[in-house]
């Protein structure tokens, strides 16, 4: 994304759902069985040519890093973090300080 001039994504499913969702103002659920989404997605795959990349060029810098704060946010809550104790790793790492 480059937030003083619009919104460029790699192109995927997931990407094309939330490009829709954000364009027509409604949730992302309603388009988990898009026909329009999952046949320009077959467009786009099977053409060589095709860009791989979303590209929406905004004036309305607001509006671009509204929707870059709100993708960030789901990306974060999609990350899934290792199960120990990160104070620990410091305190190891530190240790080879001394």
């Amino acid at each position: 994304m480059a937030l003083d001039s619009g919104i460029l994504m790699l192109f995927s499913m997931e990407a094309m759902k939330r490009y829709k969702s954000l364009k027509s103002g409604k949730p992302i659920d309603e388009y988990q069985h898009d026909s329009e989404v999952l046949l320009s997605f077959i467009n786009r795959t099977s053409d060589p040519d095709a860009s791989r990349y979303i590209v929406e060029y905004s004036t309305n810098q607001r509006e671009t890093l509204l929707f870059f704060y709100a993708y960030l946010l789901d990306q974060l809550e999609a990350q899934r973090l290792s199960d120990y104790i990160h104070t620990d790793l410091l305190a190891v790492w530190r240790k080879g300080d001394k």
